[in-house]
């Protein structure tokens, strides 16, 4: 009997270890996500403003030239 109550107490150790351990990497998994979300978001920034910057170098050039 008491072998029994044992290894249930361990088994509901364990289960409740591994159910604070998933609760820490879903956190973990979301702070990620919201991570890349914003890097993408600065990336198509950057790109945009690097195609202005060249938009007006290419008509800064072509003045030039004519």
């Amino acid at each position: 009997m008491i072998f029994v109550l044992a290894i249930t107490a361990m088994f509901v150790a364990v289960s409740i270890y591994f159910f604070f351990k998933a609760e820490n990497l879903q956190r973990e998994t979301i702070l990620m996500k919201r991570d890349v979300s914003a890097t993408k978001k600065e990336n198509k920034s950057y790109v945009e403003l690097m195609a202005t910057i060249a938009q007006r170098y290419e008509d800064i050039s072509k003045r030039r030239f004519i």
